[in-house]
């Protein structure tokens, strides 16, 4: 994250929640809750299908979440607000 260009980040950062807000209300659209999600004998219905897919990519989302919260970025956000804080190089940048 040291040649991050911070407006960019910042940007990307600010957008952030109404992606996951986005993608969090897609994945609730797509959810079966009818009598063919909860039906057991026989094989996977279309619903229940649905239902693994959209619990799969909400998991791979947490993970990608973790990793960028458990990465260099979060230290990078951290640094970055200090600095504009006490008046540092990115103060000018992002005022």
């Amino acid at each position: 994250m040291h040649n991050a260009d911070p407006p960019v980040v910042l940007a990307m950062a600010g957008i952030a929640p109404t992606v996951l807000c986005d993608i969090t209300s897609c994945c609730f659209v797509q959810l079966s809750t009818d009598g063919e999600a909860s039906q057991v004998i026989g094989p996977p219905t279309p619903g229940q299908q649905r239902n693994t897919a959209v619990v799969n990519a909400l998991y791979t989302l947490h993970q990608a979440i973790a990793k960028v919260r458990s990465s260099n970025v979060m230290r990078f956000f951290k640094q970055l607000s200090q600095e504009r804080e006490h008046g540092g190089v990115f103060s000018v940048i992002l005022n």
